[in-house]
């Protein structure tokens, strides 16, 4: 890739992340993180609300969540319109085993998500009126450097293997490896564990010297598209903060000690100033 495709590419790419970022449902309009008890959960906009609505944003009392022992039932209060994919709903059942596949929850303008991680289900809500997404003005990064468009030696794991990930909650995750890649930068040796992706991708958590000075202190995200005849290209001028860069209410995951590296990639997406 020639220099210009390259500097048009990535800058296409970018302003692409940050729109998604900034949607009603992106990571800039996340307004709250709430786990289950269990038995009900009552939400709204009443502040004694266990699950408490941004002010404005809902009914006092809008519905409740009661978490059983394999499932979570959705209720809406009369008078209270809860949708799910577009339909409104009185009572919806989900199990706990599929909770993923529950569309969004709607409330007003907001958007609900389920999620479980760990023994925790909790429920993340999205404002697109937070002023986090209203007061948005882009995103931070390094100048495109062809220098940082890395091929790597991939080699894949012989036997099934897992990478022990541990996120911001203190769970441990252990997650499939597909392998290693090892790469040289900036004079550097340096050895990868991704993590698998969609489609055969791979995904690296990683940090580097510049963590915590430029970069997010935690560290950094980057995909790759799947190998190729035993070789990937790492484009580090598309690596970017992960979720709790933007939001208190994300669970990232950190990366792995064997992802720490001593060189510093001067590369990819700066540190977010959160307001």
């Amino acid at each position: 890739m020639n220099d210009e495709n390259l500097q048009s590419e990535i800058i296409n790419w970018r302003e692409a992340r940050a729109r998604r970022l900034a949607e009603p449902d992106g990571w800039l309009a996340a307004a709250g993180l709430f786990w289950l008890a269990p038995g009900e959960n009552r939400l709204g906009g009443d502040p004694n609300n266990p699950i408490l609505l941004p002010a404005g944003s809902a009914p006092a009392q809008a519905g409740v969540l009661t978490l059983a022992e394999d499932e979570i039932i959705l209720q809406a209060e009369p008078g209270a319109e809860i949708l799910i994919s577009g339909q409104p709903i009185s009572t919806r059942r989900v199990p706990l085993v599929k909770i993923d596949e529950l569309d969004w929850i709607q409330i007003n303008a907001l958007k609900l998500q389920l999620l479980q991680r760990g023994e925790r289900v909790g429920v993340r809500v999205f404002d697109p009126n937070h002023p986090r997404r209203m007061h948005f003005q882009g995103l931070r990064w390094f100048p495109i450097q062809e220098a940082y468009r890395v091929p790597a030696r991939f080699i894949p794991s012989v036997e099934p293997e897992t990478l022990s990930i541990l996120n911001l909650l203190g769970d441990i995750l252990e997650l499939p490896c597909p392998g290693v890649v090892e790469f040289s930068i900036n004079g550097e040796d340096c050895r990868l564990y991704p993590l698998e992706a969609e489609e055969g991708r791979l995904w690296f958590i990683f940090r580097d010297a510049t963590s915590g000075e430029l970069t997010y202190p935690a560290g950094r995200y980057l995909t790759a598209d799947p190998p190729q005849e035993g070789q990937a290209i790492l484009d580090f001028n598309k690596a970017t903060n992960p979720p709790c860069a933007y939001t208190e209410h994300a669970t990232c995951p950190l990366p792995p000690a064997s992802n720490r590296l001593s060189v510093a990639i001067t590369a990819g997406e700066l540190n977010y100033m959160m307001e």
